[in-house]
């Protein structure tokens, strides 16, 4: 079965696997695949398709219909990434999509869901752009962006905020909506 971890990137088929793929622990990220098979009982690591996607950990991800997606996260060198993955669940194949711009650029830790009406659209918002170090804070790179993904086009859309770091909420009155209102970091 799987070591420990938090922050690892999951999706599943209901009735027949769950699948999870990286995340973090006190050694590391990992770079490893695991299904848990419902009708068996059993987790089975998936050697071959984690060769292909670098070890990684808190990735921003989306579990669709029929794949799992991902953005970013952070790797052994604790370096944010901005590099976006799809997972086949038919044939737990890992695809590289190109990255179109503009883009939220290095992320972790961002909060994510996705929309199905007439094209597939999947929203990140926030997380953290910057490595932490000896010298660094973690919250030196919290984000308030809100970004919305065309899977059809392949495109990428800012609809609210900016790439500012650490910017301060504008929370305006209670109830009332406001375009100047964000969310604080």
């Amino acid at each position: 079965q799987p070591e420990g971890r938090m922050l690892a990137s999951s999706c599943g088929v209901p009735g027949l696997f769950f699948f999870i793929f990286g995340g973090l622990n006190d050694g590391g990220q990992f770079g490893d695949a695991w299904a848990f098979y419902m009708k068996k009982q059993e987790w089975v690591p998936l050697i071959n398709i984690s060769r292909t996607l670098p070890p990684r950990g808190s990735a921003a991800y989306w579990c669709l219909k029929d794949r799992l997606v991902i953005y970013g996260g952070r790797n052994a060198r604790g370096e944010i990434l901005s590099d976006m993955w799809s997972l086949s669940l038919k044939d737990l194949q890992w695809t590289l999509l190109d990255s179109p711009t503009p883009s939220p650029g290095s992320r972790e830790g961002a909060a994510t869901w996705s929309v199905k009406n007439n094209t597939i659209n999947l929203y990140l918002f926030g997380g953290n752009s910057l490595p932490v170090t000896q010298n660094t804070h973690l919250s030196g790179g919290f984000m308030a962006d809100l970004w919305q993904y065309t899977v059809e086009t392949n495109s990428w859309q800012l609809l609210h905020g900016d790439n500012r770091k650490q910017r301060p909420g504008v929370y305006g009155s209670l109830g009332v909506p406001d375009q100047s209102n964000i969310p604080g970091c």
